[in-house]
């Protein structure tokens, strides 16, 4: 077996900005495994203000068990078992890289789509929404406009700066756009009390889902939020932010859970945190990370399995990328992404470009 990572470091169309965020490039790192001829792909890639962890984090993690990983591609260690093989578990990133990776490399073996190798009734095509960021609100009518032309009918906007702003522009696409499904992304910018008023002007079906409206996201807060708004409530930062995550969908605090598969970790992590979250009677939305081709397709294909089927997906980020690994516009159809057919993650990955380099696991000296 032969494992060698790459970084990338790739700039958006233009500044991506979100309450308290914003961003000009996109950074990770990519894993290339090849056993028996097969090449497949993982990609780790922490996204600030979300991971735990941080790029140089796992780097630091590489380096320091650069000799199990040397072990693991002799082939002295079984090649499926890799989390057995770390004295510390790994950071969430590099475990989804892993797990994506061996998936791929086990689909393509046996010639399947990712999405019918892990699961026995998965959805092809995937409704999906467009996703409107924070900055010229003078912009944002034109732009929903021209998603709504492509085919899109679910807008999640982003809020948190100037509600009255906002709610203005929540007003003109109801109006414009009568059939359109309108969700609101707060970023965890208000507190209960501006949660409460902003979010008792708006109607019941006005917005499909209000996304984290707390400042302070704890448990207690989102209980008395939860019961007493008439919008639905989705948790999202709150999950990753929680030293017991699991204790907090527990609870039952909201309506809707956010899922980003590259924040959670790896596969068993991350359908141990389904089961529970469907026992608990969540809906559950998938969402990409903005990361490169190869985690949103991974993202893709798990909400295929296991998100819920009326609620569309967030899934159309690759647009927001100058560059890429692996483009997935063209499966972009009509506000649906449909998964291709070719086996493993179904797309061509390129490594050869100025903004990718070999990643030199060796300590300097």
């Amino acid at each position: 077996m032969d494992l060698r990572f790459y970084r990338y470091k790739f700039p958006f169309t233009k500044r991506f900005i979100s309450s308290g965020s914003s961003f000009l490039t996109r950074e990770g790192i990519i894993m290339k495994l090849v056993h028996n001829g097969t090449e497949a792909f993982g990609e780790a890639a922490p996204l600030p203000g979300f991971s735990r962890e941080s790029l140089g984090d796992i780097q630091d993690f590489l380096a320091d068990h650069a000799g199990i990983i040397d072990e693991w591609v002799s082939g002295h260690l079984a090649i499926d078992r890799y989390s057995d093989h770390f004295p510390t578990p790994l950071p969430a990133s590099l475990a989804f890289a892993l797990d994506t990776a061996l998936a791929d490399f086990r689909a393509k073996s046996r010639n399947l789509p990712m999405h019918r190798f892990l699961f026995s009734n998965p959805r092809r095509r995937l409704a999906v929404n467009a996703t409107i960021s924070l900055g010229k609100r003078k912009d944002n009518l034109k732009i929903i406009g021209k998603h709504w032309n492509e085919g899109y009918r679910t807008f999640k906007l982003k809020a948190g700066g100037n509600f009255e702003e906002e709610y203005r522009l929540i007003n003109q696409v109801r109006q414009q756009w009568p059939g359109a499904k309108i969700r609101i992304d707060a970023n965890q910018a208000w507190t209960f009390e501006e949660a409460i008023e902003n979010l008792s002007r708006l109607n019941a079906g006005t917005v499909e889902y209000c996304e984290e409206p707390l400042k302070n996201p704890a448990p207690e807060q989102f209980q008395k939020l939860f019961n007493r708004c008439r919008i639905p409530i989705a948790i999202d930062e709150s999950l990753h932010q929680s030293e017991n995550p699991a204790d907090l969908i527990r609870q039952s605090t909201a309506d809707i859970l956010i899922l980003k598969p590259m924040i959670i970790g790896g596969l068993p992590k991350l359908f141990e945190t389904f089961r529970l979250a469907r026992h608990h009677e969540y809906r559950i939305v998938f969402t990409t990370s903005l990361e490169s081709g190869i985690g949103r397709m991974m993202t893709a294909v798990l909400a295929s399995g296991l998100g819920t089927p009326d609620l569309d997906q967030g899934l159309a980020t690759g647009n927001l990328m100058a560059t890429d690994i692996g483009d997935d516009r063209d499966l972009l159809s009509q506000g649906h992404f449909i998964l291709p057919q070719s086996s493993g993650i179904g797309r061509p990955v390129v490594l050869q470009h100025p903004a990718i380099e070999p990643l030199n696991l060796n300590r300097p000296a």
